[in-house]
């Protein structure tokens, strides 16, 4: 399998190249929908400014909620077939930010209170990306197991996830078959011209809409575990929404990008159906947060609801979650580097609370320590595939729909208790893995009744060492603008103690190659681990499994050898 890269010429800050403490102010209009005053409000201020080549006029939908939206507008461009060709022309110039002044060019625009209704200073920040994947890259994983992650097939089918990063390769092809990575996107499908979506920031760029502009191809690995034949929800549609990451205003315009779509969708649907009030099945995933400048310091929550782009984010999110759309954030990663930020610190994950009810994911060990990378992308695509089922209220609407979702997410409908706590600082916390690999049966069996997924065939007791193997595609350049070219990294892992019948298991050992040779041609591990199995009473007992690296090894309890057969030239 192969992935694409991101572009070398990436999107870059606007006001990168002033100099440090220079003030800079946001402007917002009274009166968005008078177009000869808003040009003489930009002239004017652009004859303000003492560099005007930084001003950004930024423009988006004016709507807040779902009852601002002209939906009886909008199902009448659809059924003239125009809404995609006229749907843009609904956008207004809302703000203007990166503003150049000096204290009276400042006291003026103040006073100009018949043109601007406020001026705020705009605050430094840094856009971060969030690992999704154990280890220092964030690629897409290519898995080589007998069996998929979901079983099944229809998951997430009907549900649109929008994936909020620097891009997505979805032309991205796997170079041993020449199959795409990611559904939907080929020459055999309707062109949608909002699929990929984009910000503004991004389109001032002139930079390609369907390719990754992260160093590290991150929203490839962020989709990748979404959809494509190793994601959480295969079945689900793919909308990446294409930011310009360094302009931090560009996470809000990009939430408002996405509550017009709905919009859009919305008209669709109506039109094709006739529904008075579709419900548009979709997900938001949000892997990258806000921090300050400062990075040894995040946000308090209450610093962050006090401050201008909080409030924006608030007002861009609140209208997503009336159309019961749950938005997925990734928690961060900064208490790896620095102590003091062991929570949550960043925006707009820190504004989560009753009525803004984001779901922050982080992810965990199977022994409940902190992990260094997130899940929220693997969570996002949990959701579409529950959304066939609705196993949550479905007679909530709106931020309380969102709110069943959130809460249902951590009962034992779709997680359960995999391994007893073993965190000595934390004695009380309960470990709990979402459960991901179930049928349909399973899934129609929790409708509401059963706490538990259903509990495996008796089998016996059988051990198994397990080979994992996995190929992680380099990052590098497309050829010719769809397919990569290259051989791939590769990697073994070996995983132990798993019985028959039971998935409670742990890491054997990790051994990382760099050729096809030694990855067609993998050796045991070598070394001795202690571990509890489970006997046929349930009752956990000591054993100890050594291997010379020979062969398949011994379990031993006390003198009791017990050999262990296996072949590693056969999968399985």
């Amino acid at each position: 399998m192969s992935e694409t890269a991101s572009q070398p010429n990436a999107p870059k800050k606007r006001d990168a190249d002033l100099p440090p403490g220079t003030k800079k102010y946001v402007a917002i209009p009274t009166d968005i929908y008078n177009d000869d005053q808003i040009n003489k409000t930009r002239t004017w201020l652009e004859g303000l400014m003492k560099d005007k080549s930084k001003m950004f006029q930024v423009i988006d939908f004016p709507w807040e909620t779902p009852a601002d939206v002209p939906e009886d507008e909008l199902l009448k461009l659809a059924q003239e077939g125009k809404l995609d060709e006229e749907f843009d022309n609904y956008r207004r110039v809302i703000r203007w930010s990166h503003l150049v002044l000096d204290s009276s060019g400042y006291e003026e625009v103040s006073k100009k209170q018949e043109w601007i209704k406020a001026i705020y200073e705009e605050e430094d920040m840094l856009g971060r990306h969030v690992s999704h994947l154990n280890g220092k890259t964030s690629r897409i994983l290519i898995i080589e197991f007998r069996k998929d992650f979901v079983y099944e097939k229809r998951a997430g089918k009907g549900v649109a996830v929008y994936v909020i990063d620097s891009g997505v390769a979805v032309d991205a092809k796997n170079t041993y078959n020449g199959d795409r990575i990611f559904p939907g996107f080929g020459d055999e499908f309707p062109k949608d011209p909002f699929n990929p979506l984009t910000t503004q920031a991004f389109d001032m760029e002139g930079l390609d809409k369907r390719l990754d502009h992260s160093p590290d191809s991150h929203g490839t690995g962020v989709a990748s575990k979404i959809v494509t034949p190793f994601g959480t929800a295969k079945e689900v549609t793919i909308v990446p929404v294409v930011i310009n990451i360094d302009e931090t205003d560009d996470t809000a315009v990009a939430f408002r990008r996405v509550f017009g779509d709905i919009a859009r969708r919305r008209a669709n649907i109506r039109r094709a159906t006739g529904e008075l009030e579709p419900q548009l099945k979709a997900v938001v995933v949000l892997p990258s947060g806000l921090t300050k400048t400062d990075e040894n310091f995040g946000y308090t929550r209450e610093e962050a609801e006090n401050s201008e782009r909080g409030k924006d984010l608030i007002q861009a999110m609140a209208g997503i979650f009336l159309y019961c759309v749950p938005i997925v954030c990734s928690a961060g990663n900064f208490a790896l580097v620095n102590p003091r930020r062991a929570i949550i610190d960043v925006m707009p994950q820190v504004l989560e609370s009753n009525y803004i009810p984001l779901i922050n994911v982080g992810a965990t060990t199977l022994e409940g320590k902190a992990a260094d990378f997130s899940q929220a992308p693997a969570v996002a695509g949990i959701i579409p595939v529950h959304m066939n089922y609705e196993p949550w209220d479905e007679s909530k609407r709106g931020v309380d729909r969102v709110k069943e979702i959130k809460k249902w997410l951590k009962t034992p409908e779709s997680s359960w208790e995999r391994m007893k706590n073993s965190n000595p600082a934390k004695p009380d916390m309960q470990v709990n893995m979402i459960w991901n690999g179930a049928d349909q049966r399973a899934h129609e069996s929790v409708h509401g009744t059963s706490a538990e997924p259903p509990p495996p065939e008796k089998e016996g007791s059988t051990l198994v060492v397990a080979l994992e193997q996995i190929e992680a595609p380099r990052s590098i350049k497309l050829k010719g603008g769809n397919i990569c070219d290259g051989p791939p990294d590769h990697y073994n892992r070996y995983f132990f103690y798993r019985l028959e019948g039971d998935e409670t298991g742990g890491m054997l050992a990790a051994e990382g190659t760099t050729t096809r040779a030694t990855f067609d041609n993998p050796t045991w591990p070598t070394g001795e681990w202690n571990l509890k199995l489970n006997n046929r009473d349930l009752v956990a007992e000591d054993y100890t499994y050594k291997n010379d690296g020979q062969s398949a090894g011994a379990l031993w309890k006390g003198d009791r050898k017990i050999d262990c057969q296996g072949d590693l030239a056969k999968p399985g």
